[in-house]
């Protein structure tokens, strides 16, 4: 899928060592796309949950979206709630 195909690019992004790092691009216009990333990342989170994800808009100064980490207890939220 290109860039322009993409109606609403979005990043998972996680951050493990203080800085958020992108783990992939996907078009949240898509709700099978956006389960599999939150999906994938909530896997992640239950071996190390000294981890924070987020799902944030695909721009140079991110919108955080949603959100999961030791602070929702495993669990996604979205962005106002987290």
């Amino acid at each position: 899928m290109s860039a322009a195909e993409t109606k609403r690019p979005v990043q998972l992004q996680v951050n493990n060592s203080g800085a958020w790092k992108t783990v992939i691009r996907f078009d949240a216009g898509d709700e099978g796309w956006v389960e599999q990333a939150q999906r994938a990342a909530q896997q992640l989170w239950e071996v190390d949950q000294r981890t924070s994800w987020r799902i944030a808009t695909d721009e140079r100064h991110p919108l955080v979206l949603r959100a999961m980490s030791a602070g929702t207890y495993g669990v996604w939220m979205k962005a106002e709630a987290a």
